[in-house]
């Protein structure tokens, strides 16, 4: 590739590609009267006398103008001639150029570079059609038609019944669509359900699987619908095995337990109501609940809770994994207890109704364990206690991991 200088403000500045200098002369700083350096040569020449710059600084005479649209016009008529065109990149900037196959010098679309040393793709083009429009046969229509009478004709056979065991619905009177947590309800179409003595076994066995307060959300839904009249104590008795049966054999629910159970729980609209007509809230002082360690108690201990809810605290020591003490803190205040040397690990739930220990605050408690162990030791004369907060606070240094949900 011919290498070309440039002479500015005194200073020699290349070497630079002809093509370039060819493509953007302004960007370079040339005009007609730029002194420039061809190769091979020792001497420097303005660009305005150099035949490779006048083109690209619109210095052609009226007389090679009209030679090159001479030369257009009889490669035009040359192309007309030769219908056959292919395509040639341009070695500059890479545009595709269609070009007659005939005609070398052409020069490129976009950059105007003559197209020098020509690159031809593979593909090549004629005026004639590339390609004849395929006619569409009457026997593809045909042969269209009748796949789709087929694909209708069974669907309307065996639609129903695949619909059915896939648990779809149709949208008339004669199936009715389950609504969520409702339990799947057989055709009124079909013949009524009767539930064998096997499936009443089967259903009291899956009944007292459940735990007590799943067993009265059950009882709790059939006296709801008129089916159950007794206590709600979660105990197999007469009167729940018949209104199991009844529920199931009016509603014609299959006897299929969890089909039973869920629609029963999903008549309990309010289960916190609920529970609180079955349990009773327990006064409770703030204060130690209990305390199970051993060891003088020296080190000082105190827990603050914010407004809203109230808390309940489980300390257990780390070397035994025991508890040793429980303590209850009302909404928006502080306990202030002494425990024995040693580490610890704290464990607390909150909630505003307190049913005793073994059910806490409800349903859906919530038990969070510190991911940090508390020290309290002697340090010469001095006992080191610890202070906790629990409150939930941007970038606080008390970690916490929820242990588990308490469902009763």
């Amino acid at each position: 590739m011919k290498q070309y200088h440039i002479l500015k403000d005194g200073k020699k500045e290349g070497p630079y590609e002809l093509a370039w200098l060819q493509l953007h002369p302004s960007s370079f700083g040339i005009n007609k009267d730029t002194l420039i350096l061809k190769p091979g040569s020792e001497n420097w020449s303005p660009a305005g006398e150099l035949t490779e710059f006048q083109h690209a600084l619109g210095l052609l005479s009226s007389s090679n103008k009209s030679e090159g649209s001479k030369r257009h016009s009889e490669d035009s008529s040359s192309a007309s001639m030769n219908s056959e065109i292919v395509i040639i990149s341009c070695t500059l900037c890479g545009t595709k150029n269609r070009a007659p196959k005939n005609k070398p010098g052409a020069l490129c679309a976009k950059c105007k570079n003559p197209l020098i040393n020509h690159v031809f793709a593979d593909a090549t083009f004629s005026n004639k059609p590339r390609y004849k429009p395929r006619r569409r046969r009457r026997t593809d229509i045909a042969a269209k038609a009748r796949s789709t009478i087929f694909i209708l004709f069974f669907g309307y056979l065996f639609g129903p019944a695949l619909l059915r065991e896939v648990g779809l619905c149709f949208s008339d009177e004669s199936w009715q669509c389950p609504v969520a947590n409702e339990p799947t309800l057989l055709s009124s179409t079909q013949n009524k359900t009767i539930y064998s003595e096997s499936d009443k076994a089967d259903i009291k066995q899956a009944f007292l699987n459940q735990s007590l307060w799943n067993r009265q959300q059950i009882q709790s839904g059939l006296k709801s619908l008129g089916y159950y009249t007794s206590r709600l104590d979660g105990v197999w008795g007469a009167g729940t095995e018949r209104a199991l049966s009844d529920y199931g054999e009016q509603k014609n629910i299959r006897p299929i337990a969890k089909h039973l159970f869920s629609g029963l729980r999903y008549e309990v609209k309010d289960k916190n109501a609920l529970f609180k007509q079955l349990y009773t809230v327990q006064p409770v002082n703030a204060g130690e609940i209990w305390y199970r360690g051993n060891g003088e108690r020296l080190a000082p201990l105190r827990i603050t809770v914010p407004a809203g809810n109230n808390y309940v605290i489980w300390l257990k020591d780390i070397f035994d994994d025991t508890d040793i003490l429980s303590a209850f803190v009302k909404s928006g205040g502080f306990l202030d207890i002494k425990v024995p040397l040693g580490t610890y690990k704290l464990r607390y739930a909150g909630g505003t109704d307190w049913f005793g220990e073994k059910r806490l605050f409800g349903p859906g408690t919530r038990i969070y364990s510190a991911d940090k162990e508390f020290i309290f030791d002697r340090d010469g004369n001095r006992i080191n206690g610890t202070s906790i907060t629990l409150q939930k606070v941007e970038h606080g240094n008390l970690p916490t991991s929820l242990l588990e949900t308490i469902q009763l």
